[in-house]
């Protein structure tokens, strides 16, 4: 990989583009997997896409599972589209997070129950690179 030639630390990180819940080892956590597996930090998010991290109280009006198309549906409640795309949907949104909202919309309950913040596990994950 070309990465590893320049001999610094780093790690892949890429949207799940899960459909629903079941929709597991699709392409994106099939390829993490294989990345994981050869040692390489590699995060899929939990989440269809990064914007469905964003806090629908941003919004106006957007409604939006962990799966829909959050980015679409945002782009369109806030006026934020270019040419009949969503355009800056994070560049305008995430600034207005304040860090309970982002620790608190990556929230999820893992097998045994407990509830834990995929945002934090991310961020020890990437601190922990060497």
């Amino acid at each position: 990989m070309r990465l590893d030639s320049l001999g610094l630390p780093f790690a892949i990180f890429v949207d799940s583009d899960r459909l629903a819940p079941s929709d597991a080892n699709n392409r994106n956590e099939s390829m993490i997997a294989t990345f994981a597996a050869s040692g390489i930090t590699a995060i899929c998010t939990k989440k269809r896409e990064i914007e469905n991290y964003i806090d629908p109280a941003l919004t106006t009006n957007a409604a939006y599972g962990d799966f829909d198309d959050a980015k679409k549906i945002t782009a369109q409640a806030d006026g934020l589209l270019k040419r009949g795309k969503p355009h800056k949907v994070m560049d305008t949104l995430w600034p207005q997070m304040t860090s309970a909202q982002i620790i608190s919309r990556g929230n999820y309950t893992d097998a045994q129950g407990n509830t834990k913040s995929e945002i934090v596990e991310i961020i020890q994950n990437i601190l922990a690179i060497s």
